[in-house]
């Protein structure tokens, strides 16, 4: 992460220090690494841009999560649950359903919603500057080491494109992977012959063993508890009824489809674990209906980041108290990029895959 951080920040320079850290957590997000780890990864890289900058400590969290949370998560293609999940789902009733699903209009958006999120940030930042806001480092923060020993940037981005590569690669019109986590279970053992000669193997390798065994029961214990909890409510009178009011609301049903998920995921505080509830809900339904479901595959991804990330979701507490930051003094920033930006975004991809159902 470092390195392929400080490969980007080389090339942009300074001024262009803030879309780097964008690029960055966006490209190992896309290629599968979790936000919270992408994050932090490259946050000893953002305390010496700020420092630097002079930017206010407070929008460290924004800067760190607007990239990931537009293209990262929404784009077509990256292997998030946000994707694999509508996926799974989808594909068993239209084998044409990919996770590249909706290329076209979930690029163009995605793209526009990074350059928006890049630019409402630095107007935020110079206006904060002009009221006389400086940067201050926090307690038990320190930046990187310019020492420490770097694998080729390049060669670091192997295994981030093998995981995207992986998990899109069909042969005779069905997906060579249909169970993604052998995909990715792939692309982890390129990125220990990448890292062979940076890791000490007796702690560096049973830690990360370790941590991920931890991680994994956390993520697992983490979704079940949303979707068990949900699959009982969903047997409820009154949850048919909200379903019902919602398949009825005017306007197409792949805007039903926007409504819905962003409702659930909002509720849970959980992309994944929203759109996890809705996708069985509705995707018989909406097919009986002739909505493509490439596209609703693309806007229920889309949906699924958005309105998740409010105060109370995980990667935003997360990211936030690993920044040694408030919730009162960093959300603003974080809500108008990962929240209002991304939530705009995917009501637009719903009106326009309304419009052209055809596109790829």
């Amino acid at each position: 992460a470092i390195s392929v951080a400080r490969f980007l920040i080389k090339y942009l320079g300074n001024a262009g220090a803030l879309l780097a850290v964008g690029v960055t957590a966006a490209i190992m997000t896309y290629g599968g690494v979790s936000i919270f780890i992408s994050c932090t990864a490259v946050i000893p890289i953002v305390l010496e841009i700020f420092k630097k900058a002079n930017i206010p400590h407070r929008f460290m969290p924004a800067i760190l999560l607007y990239g990931a949370y537009s293209i990262g998560h929404q784009a077509p293609g990256n292997p998030t649950a946000n994707n694999l999940i509508p996926y799974q789902y989808l594909n068993q009733l239209d084998p044409s359903v990919t996770m590249m699903s909706g290329l076209v209009i979930g690029w163009a958006i995605c793209i526009g919603e990074f350059i928006l999120s890049w630019w409402l940030l630095r107007r935020m930042i110079k206006k904060a500057q002009a009221r006389g806001e400086s940067f201050s480092m926090m307690p038990g923060e320190f930046a990187a080491d310019e020492d420490v020993s770097l694998p080729n940037p390049i060669v670091s981005l192997i295994p981030l494109v093998s995981v995207v590569v992986f998990c899109n690669l069909r042969f005779n019109g069905t997906d060579l992977f249909q169970d993604k986590s052998i995909a990715i279970f792939c692309s982890c053992i390129l990125c220990l012959l990448v890292g062979f000669k940076y890791l000490n193997w007796k702690k560096d390798f049973l830690k990360g063993i370790a941590d991920s065994a931890v991680g994994t029961i956390s993520m697992i214990t983490g979704m079940c508890s949303i979707i068990g909890f949900a699959s009982v409510v969903a047997k409820t009178d009154s949850f048919s009824g909200i379903v019902s009011a919602i398949m009825g609301l005017p306007g197409t049903p792949l805007i039903s489809a926007f409504v819905f998920v962003s409702l659930l995921c909002a509720i849970t505080g959980s992309g994944s674990g929203g759109i996890g509830i809705v996708a069985p809900i509705v995707a018989e339904e909406f097919m009986a209906k002739g909505v493509s479901m490439r596209a609703l595959c693309r806007v229920m991804c889309m949906s699924s980041v958005g309105l998740d990330s409010l105060p109370h979701n995980g990667a935003v507490v997360g990211v936030t108290r690993t920044c040694h930051e408030t919730t009162a003094a960093s959300y603003w920033p974080i809500c108008v990029v990962t929240v209002l930006v991304t939530a705009g975004g995917a009501f637009l991809a719903a009106i326009l895959f309304s419009i052209f159902p055809g596109l790829p």
